[in-house]
């Protein structure tokens, strides 16, 4: 199996793992950010 080959298609695969990922981190953290501090 080739390593290069593999490498590639996981790699695309991540990329958009990681855009939907960030995106709902991105979310969560702004709707922290605007809520007031309970403490």
């Amino acid at each position: 199996m080739e390593k290069t080959e593999w490498r590639t298609c996981s790699n695309n695969h991540y990329q958009k793992y990681n855009i939907e990922t960030f995106s709902i981190l991105h979310t969560l953290v702004g709707r922290i950010k605007n809520q007031p501090q309970n403490k």
